[in-house]
């Protein structure tokens, strides 16, 4: 069976890279595999400090399993967190694929994109709360509010 990986490794050149860094597969949390990895650094200017975010969705294989979004993050590119459900109050039930998050500094949230998997439309949520904490909860936004939010 084909299966995908998410991983890390490093380079100055684009020719020689460094030993793995992390490997994950999803085989833990019971997935076929992981993909569509993004990463988002968010600098918080209280603690003067970087946090990166590495979203990506797991693949489940056929149904009934259903793919999810999930996050690692790390303040070094080299020690990650461990793997955690992004959102999973807002797509448990649903096949979702493609996280990609941003902080939206005039929001103070975090605003996550991502894709159903049915019908690959594009959905937008936003943080319930000002916490810069991507474990928090999010709620869809309505075509509507994304342009309440754009003016």
């Amino acid at each position: 069976m084909f299966r995908c990986n998410v991983g890390e490794v490093s380079t100055k050149d684009f020719v020689t890279y460094s030993d793995v860094i992390f490997l994950i597969n999803g085989s833990e949390q019971g997935h076929v595999g992981l993909c569509s990895p993004n990463v988002t650094p968010h600098f918080n200017a209280t603690t003067r400090v970087t946090t990166y975010y590495v979203t990506f969705n797991s693949w489940s294989g056929p149904a009934p399993a259903r793919d999810q979004l999930y996050f690692m993050s790390s303040t070094d590119l080299r020690h990650w967190s461990n793997v955690t459900a992004l959102a999973p109050d807002l797509t448990r039930g649903d096949n979702v694929i493609d996280a990609a998050v941003a902080w939206s500094q005039p929001l103070r949230r975090w605003v996550l994109f991502y894709k159903s998997e049915v019908d690959h439309s594009p959905r937008v949520a936003v943080s319930v709360s000002p916490d810069t904490n991507l474990a928090a909860p999010f709620r869809k936004l309505s075509g509507a509010a994304l342009l309440y939010r754009a003016q």
